[in-house]
């Protein structure tokens, strides 16, 4: 099941992977569902460790574990972090 997240003009779905793969159509199924919404802004969004080919059409952006440990580091960089919080980021 993808995180969903609404605004007054936006649905947003993510869907987040680690290991496992996308199910049959799973994508597709998401970008049915996210377009009956009546909303200006919908946006599928998948979260993975891995790039995944998908038609523009239907997901909107492919976005990798690696990125989200980089902006964490440009953004608040890894001086300040527990030891915790430094391993998650540098993973």
């Amino acid at each position: 099941m993808p995180l969903k997240i609404y605004w007054v003009f936006s649905s947003i779905f993510i869907e987040v992977k680690v290991d496992a793969g996308l199910g049959d159509r799973q994508l597709e199924r998401y970008r049915i569902v996210i377009s009956s919404y009546d909303k200006e802004k919908q946006l599928l969004i998948l979260l993975s460790r891995f790039p995944h080919e998908a038609d523009e059409e239907i997901l909107d952006s492919n976005i990798l574990w690696t990125q989200i440990g980089d902006w964490f580091r440009e953004e608040i960089g890894t001086d300040n972090l527990e030891e915790t919080s430094k391993y998650l980021i540098e993973q």
